[in-house]
Protein backbone atom coordinates (compact mmCIF):
# COMPACT_ATOMS: atom_id res chain seq x y z
CA UNK A 1 0.00 0.00 0.00
CA UNK A 2 3.06 2.91 0.67
CA UNK A 3 4.39 2.09 -2.51
CA UNK A 4 0.63 3.26 -4.32
CA UNK A 5 -0.28 5.66 -1.83
CA UNK A 6 3.55 7.59 -2.82
CA UNK A 7 2.92 7.10 -6.62
CA UNK A 8 -0.76 8.46 -6.10
CA UNK A 9 0.54 11.58 -4.09
CA UNK A 10 3.72 12.33 -6.23
CA UNK A 11 1.17 12.55 -9.18
CA UNK A 12 -1.12 14.48 -7.41
CA UNK A 13 1.43 16.82 -6.76
CA UNK A 14 2.63 17.01 -10.66
CA UNK A 15 -0.93 17.65 -11.53
CA UNK A 16 -1.24 20.51 -9.29
CA UNK A 17 2.19 21.97 -9.24
CA UNK A 18 1.55 21.89 -13.09
CA UNK A 19 -1.94 23.75 -13.23
CA UNK A 20 -0.58 26.23 -10.55
CA UNK A 21 3.03 27.09 -12.01
CA UNK A 22 1.84 28.20 -15.35
CA UNK A 23 -0.79 30.38 -14.29
CA UNK A 24 1.10 33.56 -13.92
CA UNK A 25 2.42 32.51 -17.43
CA UNK A 26 -0.72 32.61 -18.94
CA UNK A 27 -1.68 35.81 -17.23
CA UNK A 28 0.85 37.54 -18.89
CA UNK A 29 0.72 35.72 -22.11
CA UNK A 30 -3.46 36.88 -22.45
CA UNK A 31 -3.61 39.43 -20.13
CA UNK A 32 -5.79 39.99 -16.93
CA UNK A 33 -9.09 40.07 -18.26
CA UNK A 34 -8.77 36.25 -20.75
CA UNK A 35 -7.08 35.32 -17.55
CA UNK A 36 -10.44 35.89 -15.86
CA UNK A 37 -12.62 33.96 -18.59
CA UNK A 38 -10.36 31.40 -17.21
CA UNK A 39 -11.07 31.77 -13.74
CA UNK A 40 -14.64 32.10 -14.70
CA UNK A 41 -13.98 28.71 -16.70
CA UNK A 42 -12.76 27.01 -13.45
CA UNK A 43 -15.61 28.25 -11.35
CA UNK A 44 -18.13 26.59 -14.02
CA UNK A 45 -16.22 23.69 -14.05
CA UNK A 46 -16.80 23.21 -10.37
CA UNK A 47 -20.90 23.99 -10.26
CA UNK A 48 -21.42 21.68 -13.06
CA UNK A 49 -20.62 18.77 -10.52
CA UNK A 50 -24.23 19.69 -9.45
CA UNK A 51 -25.26 17.80 -12.10
CA UNK A 52 -23.53 14.53 -10.99
CA UNK A 53 -26.28 13.93 -8.37
CA UNK A 54 -23.55 11.67 -6.82
CA UNK A 55 -22.77 9.13 -9.40
CA UNK A 56 -20.06 9.35 -9.32
CA UNK A 57 -18.94 8.99 -5.53
CA UNK A 58 -22.30 5.98 -5.83
CA UNK A 59 -20.15 4.05 -8.89
CA UNK A 60 -16.57 4.58 -6.84
CA UNK A 61 -18.59 2.81 -4.02
CA UNK A 62 -20.12 0.05 -5.86
CA UNK A 63 -16.53 -0.70 -7.76
CA UNK A 64 -14.35 -1.16 -4.96
CA UNK A 65 -17.53 -3.54 -3.46
CA UNK A 66 -17.33 -5.58 -6.90
CA UNK A 67 -13.51 -5.40 -6.63
CA UNK A 68 -13.62 -7.51 -2.95
CA UNK A 69 -16.81 -9.65 -4.48
CA UNK A 70 -19.41 -7.65 -2.57
CA UNK A 71 -21.79 -7.28 -5.33
CA UNK A 72 -21.66 -9.72 -8.92
CA UNK A 73 -19.64 -8.43 -12.26
CA UNK A 74 -23.36 -8.48 -13.95
CA UNK A 75 -24.78 -6.28 -10.87
CA UNK A 76 -20.98 -3.80 -11.83
CA UNK A 77 -21.72 -3.78 -15.32
CA UNK A 78 -24.79 -2.60 -15.06
CA UNK A 79 -24.41 0.23 -13.02
CA UNK A 80 -21.68 1.30 -15.11
CA UNK A 81 -23.68 1.10 -18.74
CA UNK A 82 -26.68 2.61 -16.50
CA UNK A 83 -25.13 5.44 -15.17
CA UNK A 84 -23.07 5.83 -18.43
CA UNK A 85 -26.74 6.34 -20.15
CA UNK A 86 -27.91 8.89 -17.72
CA UNK A 87 -24.04 10.63 -18.02
CA UNK A 88 -24.54 11.05 -21.76
CA UNK A 89 -27.77 12.79 -21.19
CA UNK A 90 -26.86 15.25 -18.73
CA UNK A 91 -23.35 15.97 -20.40
CA UNK A 92 -25.68 17.32 -23.18
CA UNK A 93 -28.04 19.26 -20.57
CA UNK A 94 -24.51 21.07 -19.42
CA UNK A 95 -23.51 22.34 -22.49
CA UNK A 96 -27.38 23.41 -23.93
CA UNK A 97 -27.62 25.21 -20.72
CA UNK A 98 -24.32 26.84 -21.04
CA UNK A 99 -24.26 27.95 -24.34
CA UNK A 100 -27.91 29.15 -24.81
CA UNK A 101 -26.95 31.72 -21.56
CA UNK A 102 -23.55 32.25 -22.97
CA UNK A 103 -25.05 35.90 -24.69
CA UNK A 104 -27.11 36.77 -21.08
CA UNK A 105 -23.32 35.83 -19.62
CA UNK A 106 -21.37 38.22 -21.26
CA UNK A 107 -23.79 41.15 -21.21
CA UNK A 108 -25.11 40.63 -17.70
CA UNK A 109 -23.39 38.63 -15.49
CA UNK A 110 -18.99 39.27 -16.60
CA UNK A 111 -17.94 42.45 -16.02
CA UNK A 112 -16.35 42.82 -19.78
CA UNK A 113 -13.75 45.89 -20.11
CA UNK A 114 -10.97 44.63 -23.32
CA UNK A 115 -13.48 42.21 -25.34
CA UNK A 116 -16.43 42.79 -27.05
CA UNK A 117 -19.67 41.42 -25.57
CA UNK A 118 -20.26 39.05 -28.69
CA UNK A 119 -16.33 37.50 -28.30
CA UNK A 120 -16.79 36.84 -24.50
CA UNK A 121 -20.23 35.24 -25.79
CA UNK A 122 -18.29 32.61 -28.30
CA UNK A 123 -15.58 32.21 -24.65
CA UNK A 124 -18.43 30.99 -22.94
CA UNK A 125 -19.65 28.79 -25.53
CA UNK A 126 -16.65 26.85 -25.82
CA UNK A 127 -16.02 26.97 -21.74
CA UNK A 128 -19.76 25.05 -22.23
CA UNK A 129 -18.91 22.63 -24.16
CA UNK A 130 -15.53 21.79 -22.45
CA UNK A 131 -17.08 22.07 -19.01
CA UNK A 132 -19.10 19.36 -20.57
CA UNK A 133 -16.80 17.39 -21.63
CA UNK A 134 -14.34 17.41 -17.85
CA UNK A 135 -18.09 16.66 -16.51
CA UNK A 136 -18.73 13.81 -17.86
CA UNK A 137 -15.07 12.34 -17.56
CA UNK A 138 -15.32 12.01 -13.64
CA UNK A 139 -17.28 8.99 -14.10
CA UNK A 140 -14.91 7.02 -15.54
CA UNK A 141 -12.37 8.69 -13.49
CA UNK A 142 -14.27 7.74 -10.26
CA UNK A 143 -14.93 3.88 -11.53
CA UNK A 144 -11.06 3.49 -12.45
CA UNK A 145 -10.73 4.53 -9.01
CA UNK A 146 -13.54 2.19 -7.29
CA UNK A 147 -11.34 -0.33 -9.34
CA UNK A 148 -8.10 0.77 -7.17
CA UNK A 149 -6.10 0.61 -11.01
CA UNK A 150 -4.88 4.19 -9.19
CA UNK A 151 -1.67 4.01 -11.30
CA UNK A 152 -3.63 4.18 -14.83
CA UNK A 153 -5.77 7.41 -13.10
CA UNK A 154 -2.38 8.89 -12.08
CA UNK A 155 -0.51 8.21 -15.25
CA UNK A 156 -3.69 10.11 -17.43
CA UNK A 157 -4.89 12.37 -15.23
CA UNK A 158 -0.67 13.65 -15.54
CA UNK A 159 -0.53 13.53 -19.01
CA UNK A 160 -3.84 15.33 -19.70
CA UNK A 161 -2.99 17.96 -17.10
CA UNK A 162 0.63 17.94 -19.06
CA UNK A 163 -1.11 19.17 -22.40
CA UNK A 164 -3.67 21.15 -20.74
CA UNK A 165 -1.39 24.08 -19.41
CA UNK A 166 1.89 23.09 -19.88
CA UNK A 167 0.93 22.54 -23.76
CA UNK A 168 -1.54 26.20 -23.08
CA UNK A 169 1.50 28.11 -23.01
CA UNK A 170 3.23 27.27 -26.20
CA UNK A 171 -0.11 27.29 -27.44
CA UNK A 172 -0.93 30.92 -26.81
CA UNK A 173 2.97 32.00 -27.39
CA UNK A 174 3.36 30.31 -30.90
CA UNK A 175 -0.36 29.73 -32.50
CA UNK A 176 -2.90 31.96 -31.13
CA UNK A 177 -3.37 34.41 -27.91
CA UNK A 178 -6.87 35.10 -29.02
CA UNK A 179 -9.77 33.89 -25.74
CA UNK A 180 -11.37 31.98 -28.57
CA UNK A 181 -8.40 29.78 -29.98
CA UNK A 182 -7.60 29.62 -26.32
CA UNK A 183 -10.92 27.87 -24.80
CA UNK A 184 -11.01 25.88 -28.61
CA UNK A 185 -7.83 23.83 -27.69
CA UNK A 186 -9.25 23.49 -24.45
CA UNK A 187 -12.03 21.75 -25.90
CA UNK A 188 -10.05 19.42 -27.87
CA UNK A 189 -7.82 18.10 -24.64
CA UNK A 190 -11.30 17.96 -23.03
CA UNK A 191 -12.61 15.83 -25.73
CA UNK A 192 -9.64 13.35 -26.08
CA UNK A 193 -9.30 12.89 -22.08
CA UNK A 194 -13.17 11.93 -22.11
CA UNK A 195 -11.81 9.02 -24.61
CA UNK A 196 -8.66 8.04 -23.14
CA UNK A 197 -11.00 7.40 -19.80
CA UNK A 198 -13.34 5.84 -21.72
CA UNK A 199 -11.55 3.65 -23.14
CA UNK A 200 -9.11 2.67 -19.70
CA UNK A 201 -12.78 2.01 -18.23
CA UNK A 202 -13.86 -0.69 -20.84
CA UNK A 203 -10.48 -2.47 -20.53
CA UNK A 204 -10.76 -2.67 -16.69
CA UNK A 205 -14.36 -4.04 -16.57
CA UNK A 206 -15.00 -7.87 -17.13
CA UNK A 207 -17.09 -8.81 -20.67
CA UNK A 208 -20.55 -9.52 -20.06
CA UNK A 209 -21.99 -11.07 -23.07
CA UNK A 210 -25.36 -11.94 -21.33
CA UNK A 211 -28.32 -9.27 -20.88
CA UNK A 212 -27.88 -7.14 -17.77
CA UNK A 213 -30.91 -5.58 -15.84
CA UNK A 214 -29.92 -1.75 -15.62
CA UNK A 215 -32.67 -0.37 -14.47
CA UNK A 216 -33.16 -2.95 -11.67
CA UNK A 217 -29.41 -2.04 -10.53
CA UNK A 218 -29.66 1.56 -10.68
CA UNK A 219 -33.18 1.48 -8.50
CA UNK A 220 -31.63 -0.56 -6.32
CA UNK A 221 -29.08 2.47 -5.64
CA UNK A 222 -32.06 5.23 -5.90
CA UNK A 223 -31.55 5.60 -2.26
CA UNK A 224 -28.42 6.37 -2.15
CA UNK A 225 -28.36 8.48 -5.42
CA UNK A 226 -30.75 10.86 -3.76
CA UNK A 227 -28.56 11.51 -0.77
CA UNK A 228 -25.77 12.05 -2.88
CA UNK A 229 -27.13 14.00 -5.53
CA UNK A 230 -28.54 16.70 -2.58
CA UNK A 231 -24.86 16.34 -0.58
CA UNK A 232 -23.45 16.77 -4.14
CA UNK A 233 -25.66 20.49 -4.69
CA UNK A 234 -24.77 21.54 -1.02
CA UNK A 235 -21.16 21.05 -1.69
CA UNK A 236 -20.63 22.69 -4.33
CA UNK A 237 -22.63 25.67 -2.70
CA UNK A 238 -20.64 25.36 0.45
CA UNK A 239 -17.37 25.45 -1.63
CA UNK A 240 -17.88 27.67 -4.75
CA UNK A 241 -20.40 30.67 -3.45
CA UNK A 242 -17.49 32.62 -3.02
CA UNK A 243 -16.31 32.44 -6.81
CA UNK A 244 -19.78 32.79 -8.02
CA UNK A 245 -20.27 35.69 -5.98
CA UNK A 246 -17.07 37.29 -6.67
CA UNK A 247 -17.34 36.49 -10.61
CA UNK A 248 -20.60 39.07 -10.62
CA UNK A 249 -19.24 41.59 -8.19
CA UNK A 250 -15.48 42.15 -9.49
CA UNK A 251 -14.58 43.01 -13.17
CA UNK A 252 -12.96 40.75 -15.22
CA UNK A 253 -9.78 41.96 -14.57
CA UNK A 254 -9.76 41.82 -11.18
CA UNK A 255 -11.69 38.28 -11.31
CA UNK A 256 -8.40 37.11 -13.02
CA UNK A 257 -6.04 38.61 -10.14
CA UNK A 258 -8.43 36.88 -7.27
CA UNK A 259 -8.45 33.10 -9.46
CA UNK A 260 -4.68 33.16 -9.13
CA UNK A 261 -4.62 33.61 -5.63
CA UNK A 262 -7.36 30.55 -5.54
CA UNK A 263 -5.18 29.07 -7.91
CA UNK A 264 -2.16 29.32 -5.46
CA UNK A 265 -4.31 27.95 -2.32
CA UNK A 266 -5.48 24.73 -4.33
CA UNK A 267 -2.10 23.87 -4.18
CA UNK A 268 -3.03 23.00 -0.45
CA UNK A 269 -5.39 20.11 -1.41
CA UNK A 270 -2.79 18.67 -3.44
CA UNK A 271 -3.67 15.66 -0.95
CA UNK A 272 -6.99 15.48 -1.17
CA UNK A 273 -7.80 13.34 -4.61
CA UNK A 274 -5.05 10.68 -4.00
CA UNK A 275 -5.80 10.82 -0.25
CA UNK A 276 -9.32 10.51 -0.96
CA UNK A 277 -7.94 7.48 -3.86
CA UNK A 278 -6.74 5.71 -1.34
CA UNK A 279 -8.36 5.94 1.78
CA UNK A 280 -12.18 5.57 0.70
CA UNK A 281 -12.03 2.19 -1.20
CA UNK A 282 -9.60 0.42 1.50
CA UNK A 283 -12.10 1.80 4.18
CA UNK A 284 -14.93 0.60 2.72
CA UNK A 285 -13.67 -2.87 2.27
CA UNK A 286 -12.74 -2.93 5.80
CA UNK A 287 -16.07 -2.02 6.97
CA UNK A 288 -17.39 -4.88 5.02
CA UNK A 289 -14.56 -7.33 6.89
CA UNK A 290 -16.42 -6.21 10.40
CA UNK A 291 -12.61 -5.86 11.84
CA UNK A 292 -13.42 -2.96 14.52
CA UNK A 293 -9.71 -2.94 15.66
CA UNK A 294 -7.96 -2.71 12.01
CA UNK A 295 -10.82 -0.07 11.18
CA UNK A 296 -10.06 2.10 14.17
CA UNK A 297 -6.30 1.97 13.41
CA UNK A 298 -6.93 3.06 10.13
CA UNK A 299 -9.08 5.50 10.46
CA UNK A 300 -6.43 7.33 13.38
CA UNK A 301 -3.87 7.10 10.92
CA UNK A 302 -5.22 8.28 8.24
CA UNK A 303 -6.36 11.50 10.33
CA UNK A 304 -3.07 12.08 11.40
CA UNK A 305 -1.46 11.92 8.24
CA UNK A 306 -4.22 14.04 6.54
CA UNK A 307 -3.25 16.68 9.83
CA UNK A 308 0.31 17.09 8.82
CA UNK A 309 -0.41 17.20 5.33
CA UNK A 310 -3.28 19.92 4.93
CA UNK A 311 -1.85 21.76 8.08
CA UNK A 312 1.43 21.80 7.00
CA UNK A 313 0.69 23.19 3.02
CA UNK A 314 -2.22 25.34 4.51
CA UNK A 315 -0.45 27.04 7.34
CA UNK A 316 2.86 27.40 5.41
CA UNK A 317 1.03 29.19 2.18
CA UNK A 318 -1.07 31.62 4.79
CA UNK A 319 2.46 32.44 6.91
CA UNK A 320 4.64 32.50 3.25
CA UNK A 321 1.94 34.20 1.38
CA UNK A 322 3.53 37.50 0.13
CA UNK A 323 6.95 36.26 -0.90
CA UNK A 324 5.29 33.32 -2.62
CA UNK A 325 3.51 35.56 -4.18
CA UNK A 326 6.32 37.83 -5.19
CA UNK A 327 8.68 35.05 -6.43
CA UNK A 328 5.73 32.89 -8.44
CA UNK A 329 4.09 36.15 -10.32
CA UNK A 330 7.35 38.49 -10.50
CA UNK A 331 5.39 41.47 -9.62
CA UNK A 332 5.35 43.08 -5.68
CA UNK A 333 1.95 45.25 -6.33
CA UNK A 334 0.54 41.93 -7.06
CA UNK A 335 1.69 39.66 -4.37
CA UNK A 336 1.23 42.86 -1.48
CA UNK A 337 -2.18 42.80 -2.89
CA UNK A 338 -3.20 39.39 -3.37
CA UNK A 339 -1.13 37.92 0.24
CA UNK A 340 -4.22 38.56 2.24
CA UNK A 341 -6.65 36.54 0.27
CA UNK A 342 -4.25 34.00 -0.37
CA UNK A 343 -3.51 33.88 4.12
CA UNK A 344 -7.42 33.12 4.27
CA UNK A 345 -7.76 30.63 1.19
CA UNK A 346 -4.49 28.86 2.19
CA UNK A 347 -6.01 28.42 6.23
CA UNK A 348 -9.51 27.89 4.68
CA UNK A 349 -8.36 24.83 2.49
CA UNK A 350 -6.44 23.06 5.06
CA UNK A 351 -9.34 22.83 7.08
CA UNK A 352 -11.40 21.59 4.13
CA UNK A 353 -9.05 19.11 3.48
CA UNK A 354 -9.36 17.65 7.02
CA UNK A 355 -13.48 17.78 6.92
CA UNK A 356 -12.97 15.10 4.66
CA UNK A 357 -12.05 12.62 6.95
CA UNK A 358 -15.39 12.23 8.75
CA UNK A 359 -17.59 12.29 5.68
CA UNK A 360 -15.21 9.29 4.35
CA UNK A 361 -16.50 7.17 7.46
CA UNK A 362 -20.16 8.07 6.94
CA UNK A 363 -20.13 7.18 3.04
CA UNK A 364 -18.06 4.13 3.74
CA UNK A 365 -21.07 2.84 6.22
CA UNK A 366 -23.72 4.19 3.34
CA UNK A 367 -25.26 6.39 5.73
CA UNK A 368 -25.33 9.63 4.85
CA UNK A 369 -28.34 11.42 6.89
CA UNK A 370 -26.42 12.48 9.29
CA UNK A 371 -23.51 14.56 6.83
CA UNK A 372 -26.79 15.56 4.72
CA UNK A 373 -28.17 17.62 8.15
CA UNK A 374 -24.83 18.80 8.93
CA UNK A 375 -24.44 20.04 5.47
CA UNK A 376 -27.54 22.59 5.49
CA UNK A 377 -27.06 24.09 8.01
CA UNK A 378 -23.15 24.54 7.28
CA UNK A 379 -24.53 25.56 4.25
CA UNK A 380 -27.59 28.20 5.96
CA UNK A 381 -24.34 29.62 8.18
CA UNK A 382 -22.26 29.94 4.78
CA UNK A 383 -23.85 31.26 1.91
CA UNK A 384 -24.91 34.24 3.40
CA UNK A 385 -21.54 34.55 5.55
CA UNK A 386 -19.53 34.66 2.37
CA UNK A 387 -21.94 37.23 0.53
CA UNK A 388 -21.63 39.43 2.88
CA UNK A 389 -18.11 39.17 3.18
CA UNK A 390 -17.30 39.48 0.09
CA UNK A 391 -19.66 42.65 -0.28
CA UNK A 392 -18.11 44.02 2.52
CA UNK A 393 -14.19 42.82 1.95
CA UNK A 394 -14.54 41.45 -1.77
CA UNK A 395 -12.14 38.22 -2.00
CA UNK A 396 -10.12 38.93 1.37
CA UNK A 397 -13.81 39.15 3.15
CA UNK A 398 -15.32 35.84 1.52
CA UNK A 399 -11.91 33.80 2.04
CA UNK A 400 -11.80 35.49 6.14
CA UNK A 401 -15.87 33.87 6.15
CA UNK A 402 -15.01 30.67 4.70
CA UNK A 403 -12.25 29.75 7.06
CA UNK A 404 -14.30 31.24 10.12
CA UNK A 405 -17.64 28.64 9.30
CA UNK A 406 -15.51 25.69 8.29
CA UNK A 407 -13.83 25.85 11.29
CA UNK A 408 -16.44 25.90 13.33
CA UNK A 409 -17.91 23.20 11.63
CA UNK A 410 -14.96 20.80 12.08
CA UNK A 411 -14.80 22.10 15.99
CA UNK A 412 -18.69 21.20 16.88
CA UNK A 413 -20.42 19.02 14.29
CA UNK A 414 -17.61 16.33 13.59
CA UNK A 415 -17.44 14.91 17.49
CA UNK A 416 -21.89 14.54 16.71
CA UNK A 417 -20.26 12.33 13.82
CA UNK A 418 -18.18 10.17 15.92
CA UNK A 419 -20.60 9.84 18.61
CA UNK A 420 -23.17 8.07 16.29
CA UNK A 421 -20.39 6.33 13.93
CA UNK A 422 -17.49 5.90 15.49
CA UNK A 423 -18.13 6.76 19.22
CA UNK A 424 -14.64 6.32 20.85
CA UNK A 425 -13.17 8.53 18.81
CA UNK A 426 -15.89 11.28 19.60
CA UNK A 427 -13.28 13.57 21.71
CA UNK A 428 -10.48 11.41 21.25
CA UNK A 429 -9.78 11.89 17.52
CA UNK A 430 -9.90 16.69 18.38
CA UNK A 431 -7.98 16.16 21.77
CA UNK A 432 -5.24 13.19 20.78
CA UNK A 433 -4.74 13.17 17.00
CA UNK A 434 -5.79 16.59 15.38
CA UNK A 435 -5.26 19.45 17.73
CA UNK A 436 -1.83 18.07 19.35
CA UNK A 437 -0.89 17.37 15.50
CA UNK A 438 -2.25 20.48 14.11
CA UNK A 439 -0.86 22.92 16.42
CA UNK A 440 2.49 21.49 16.27
CA UNK A 441 2.99 22.07 12.57
CA UNK A 442 1.77 25.63 12.38
CA UNK A 443 3.69 26.48 15.66
CA UNK A 444 6.88 25.53 13.37
CA UNK A 445 5.54 27.35 10.80
CA UNK A 446 4.86 30.60 11.92
CA UNK A 447 7.96 30.27 14.17
CA UNK A 448 9.87 29.78 10.37
CA UNK A 449 8.02 32.65 8.75
CA UNK A 450 8.50 35.28 11.74
CA UNK A 451 12.15 34.70 11.90
CA UNK A 452 12.57 34.76 8.22
CA UNK A 453 16.14 36.86 7.33
CA UNK A 454 14.30 39.97 5.48
CA UNK A 455 16.52 40.76 1.76
CA UNK A 456 16.82 37.06 1.34
CA UNK A 457 17.19 36.22 -2.98
CA UNK A 458 14.44 34.26 -4.40
CA UNK A 459 16.64 31.14 -4.24
CA UNK A 460 17.38 31.42 -0.52
CA UNK A 461 13.37 32.05 0.27
CA UNK A 462 12.09 29.04 -1.82
CA UNK A 463 14.88 27.28 0.58
CA UNK A 464 13.60 28.36 3.92
CA UNK A 465 9.88 28.21 2.81
CA UNK A 466 10.94 24.18 1.82
CA UNK A 467 13.13 23.88 5.01
CA UNK A 468 10.63 25.02 7.11
CA UNK A 469 7.29 23.31 5.59
CA UNK A 470 9.76 19.77 5.64
CA UNK A 471 10.64 20.59 9.24
CA UNK A 472 7.38 21.57 10.59
CA UNK A 473 5.45 18.30 8.79
CA UNK A 474 8.72 16.84 10.35
CA UNK A 475 7.88 17.64 13.79
CA UNK A 476 3.82 16.82 13.21
CA UNK A 477 5.31 13.58 12.27
CA UNK A 478 7.15 13.26 16.23
CA UNK A 479 3.90 14.20 17.29
CA UNK A 480 1.40 11.45 15.44
CA UNK A 481 2.39 7.82 17.27
CA UNK A 482 -0.56 5.83 15.29
CA UNK A 483 0.60 7.53 12.13
CA UNK A 484 4.36 6.79 12.74
CA UNK A 485 3.35 3.04 13.56
CA UNK A 486 1.33 2.38 10.74
CA UNK A 487 3.62 3.61 8.19
CA UNK A 488 6.27 2.20 9.68
CA UNK A 489 4.58 -0.71 9.55
CA UNK A 490 3.37 -0.58 5.67
CA UNK A 491 7.08 0.17 5.05
CA UNK A 492 7.68 -3.31 6.82
CA UNK A 493 4.79 -5.11 4.20
CA UNK A 494 6.93 -3.44 1.22
CA UNK A 495 10.33 -3.68 1.66
CA UNK A 496 11.48 -6.35 4.02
Amino acid sequence: MTSRVLRAYLSQAYVTLVSILFMPILLQQVGAEAFGLIGFFLMLQAWAQIADLGAASVLLREMARFTVGAITAEDAVACLRGFAIVQAGMAAAIAAAIVGASGWIATEWLGVGEFSAATVARCVAYIGFAVALRWATGLYRSALVGLERLDRVNALSAIFATVRFAGAVPFVAYVSNDPESFFQFQVAISLAEFCAFAWAVRGAMPRIESEVSVTRTLLMLLPMLKSMSFLSVIWIAVSQVDRLALSGLLSLHDYGHFALAAAAASGVLVFSIPFSQTVQPRLTILLESSNAATITTFYRSCTELAVIGFVGLGAGVAFYAEPMLRIWTGSEAAAVASAPVLFWYGLNNSVVGLLGIPFMLQFAKGQLSLHIVGNILLLLILVPAVIGGAVIGDARGAGAALFSVNLAFLLIWVPLVHLRFMPAEAWRWHFIYVFPVGITVAAVLWVGASGMPAGLPELGTVAWILVSVIVAMAAGGLVAGSARAFLKNQFKRTFL
